[in-house]
């Protein structure tokens, strides 16, 4: 991608300890810079659990950003 403005972006989370808070300031951020079209949003309940429908995701983002807890 040339630049993020217009484009919709996926934020996905693990599940594990902190990484919503730590996807959630990076949301942030990249809002400060960018202007999104669309922001969406998947978070495994567990860490160990089944993951979100990434092949939908995809179809649906221009770029996914997935973010790892601890």
């Amino acid at each position: 991608l040339t630049t993020l403005n217009g484009k919709v972006a996926a934020i996905v989370d693990n599940g594990k300890e902190g990484a919503n808070v730590f996807m959630a300031r990076v949301e942030r951020r990249l809002l400060e810079r960018y202007n999104f079209a669309k922001v969406l949003h998947a978070r495994k309940r567990r860490s160990s659990g089944k993951a979100p429908d990434l092949e939908k995701i995809a179809q649906e983002a221009d770029f996914v950003i997935e973010g790892l807890g601890i």
